[in-house]
């Protein structure tokens, strides 16, 4: 083989298979350190999984790809609870707003009574389902008005409630009586 050969068979490389026949072909050649680059940046493109950019940076651990942003990506991806996003956040960044808004959601998802609502508000005042837990809130106060004094007690912590106009016809029928 002539050295036009070799180079244009490098020229021809399109995948790790190709790196390692390349390799085996001419294994002296004067385009070793790039095939042995290609090698590296195809299998790094080849990782799929948090596990697999783990093993990845073992192998090379000096590496010039930017296996941050794929470690990022990838733990980002594998969160499932919680828990699993505020430990993303503390360790990486690029999908930080997006997993504060996850939390936010998976948070209001587990609200089932007044307390929880209260608690989500506090820590969420400013948030996105802010509204539908007042609206929640709302509901439950409503519902447990009992007496009078409840249904009076509504109308003055939720003068523009859901339920205002049925607290007043409540109000209006026991004062008849």
């Amino acid at each position: 083989l002539d050295q036009r050969d070799e180079d244009a068979y490098f020229n021809d490389i399109n995948s790790i298979n190709d790196c390692y026949h390349y390799q085996i072909t001419f294994p002296n050649s004067k385009h070793s350190s790039e095939v042995t680059n290609k090698v590296e940046e195809f299998e790094f493109n080849e990782c799929q999984t948090l596990e697999q950019i783990k093993i990845f940076q073992n192998r090379y651990p000096q590496s010039k790809l930017d296996i941050a942003t794929k470690l990022d990506d990838f733990s980002f991806a594998s969160c499932k609870t919680i828990d699993d996003y505020k430990q993303y956040i503390i360790t990486f960044s690029k999908h930080k707003e997006q997993a504060f808004n996850i939390i936010e959601e998976m948070q209001f998802k587990e609200c089932n009574n007044r307390e929880s609502l209260i608690n989500f508000i506090s820590d969420h005042p400013f948030g996105k389902y802010k509204t539908k837990a007042l609206a929640m809130l709302d509901d439950i106060d409503y519902t447990n008005c009992q007496s009078l004094k409840d249904f009076e007690q509504y109308l003055i912590k939720y003068p523009y409630g859901t339920h205002v106009k049925e607290a007043k016809l409540i109000i209006a029928e026991e004062k008849l009586w």
